[in-house]
């Protein structure tokens, strides 16, 4: 009679030992892998919505039922006709540490206790925004709509960024924002940094990306151990 041999108890244990260690170096790397995407992806997201802001708040033109804002008086016989051209209302983006929105507003002289929200983002898990733009941008929408901790970005009709005095942002040199020893050759209006942590480990994956008027922007990457800071002089480009 033929007979059939199996595993003993010696193999069956060393062949479960190689897949342990097997899984041992694998799974780390899986995890950089899954923080490298959640924080690409977001990054990503913004710089896309932050294009998507500036489009929408230059292309939208609202009537105005009540006021003078938007109209003018057309000469017909002996008197006028009053033609609704329409406004233009502004549009913003408020960030907070695990979202951000776009509103805007219902016409060029409401408030933005009124305005409707075109876009929400919740992020996912282990990432958050950081840091972004710079100190003197919007705070005034943050305090009437009642976000804790939030910032925000206002745009204009003509696509500028407006800064807390009114005024427009004027673009800061490349060389604010160094990637590695590459020069990015953006005068940015925005930038915004994502922090993507690495599960199990106080490590992170930080993404920089900044945004130039003209909507040309670059994406930084760099490596944060044990829960230190974002140094992006460290870092590599990944898209320009």
């Amino acid at each position: 009679m033929r007979q059939t041999k199996g595993f003993s108890l010696i193999e069956l244990m060393i062949a479960l030992g190689i897949v342990t260690i097997l899984a041992t170096i694998a799974v780390p790397r899986v995890q950089v892998w899954n923080a490298r995407n959640r924080g690409l992806q977001l990054i990503m997201e913004i710089v896309s919505d932050f294009s998507k802001a500036k489009l929408i708040a230059v292309s939208t033109v609202v009537k105005n039922d009540g006021g003078s804002e938007g109209k003018i008086e057309v000469p017909s016989g002996n008197g006028s006709n009053t033609v609704n051209l329409g406004t233009r209302p502004q549009v913003a983006m408020v960030f907070w540490s695990d979202g951000y929105k776009i509103l805007q507003k219902a016409s060029l002289n409401s408030n933005w206790e009124n305005a409707e929200s075109l876009r929400t983002q919740k992020l996912l898990d282990y990432v958050h925004i950081a840091t972004f733009a710079d100190s003197n941008i919007n705070e005034n929408i943050v305090m009437s709509k009642g976000f804790s901790n939030a910032k925000s970005i206002v745009f204009t009709s003509t696509g500028f960024v407006k800064n807390q005095d009114g005024g427009m942002i004027e673009p800061k040199p490349s060389s604010d924002y160094e990637c590695g020893d590459v020069d990015t050759k953006l005068a940015s209006i925005f930038s915004a940094v994502v922090k993507a942590k690495i599960s199990g480990t106080t490590d992170a994956i930080c993404y920089r990306g900044i945004v130039d008027q003209a909507g040309r922007y670059n994406i930084c990457m760099t490596f944060a151990q044990g829960g230190a800071d974002c140094d992006f002089s460290k870092g590599s480009v990944v898209e320009m």
